[in-house]
């Protein structure tokens, strides 16, 4: 599930020229005894319908979760018809497009 970025993201000198539009989670790790939650998203675009990932060497971004915000997350109560895994994940991208600036955007 893509983020659809209100600002696309600029890799600067590194793919000159050029802005993406998207990003989307390639690693998820969670630690649940250390309570660390650690997500890697990559920046690039959907092209008939696959991802392609942009060509700069720092289109990757991680971002580690942990303490309040990890235990807010995990605490989330699934909505009406929602399961456990969906209610974590709209926990998940909601943090991500809230917390962290260069997601701000809409999760296709």
């Amino acid at each position: 599930m893509p983020i659809s970025l209100t600002t696309p993201w600029n890799p600067g000198n590194f793919d000159a020229g050029k802005t993406y539009v998207r990003a989307k989670i390639t690693t998820f790790a969670v630690n649940l005894e250390s309570k660390i939650l650690r997500v890697v998203v990559d920046f690039g675009d959907m092209v008939e319908g696959e991802w392609v990932s942009g060509k700069a060497p720092n289109k990757e971004k991680s971002i580690t979760i942990r303490g309040e915000d990890f235990d807010a997350m995990l605490d989330d109560t699934p909505q009406q018809g929602e399961t456990t895994y969906d209610a974590i994940k709209r926990a998940l991208y909601t943090y991500l497009t809230t917390n962290v600036p260069e997601l701000a955007g809409i999760v296709e």
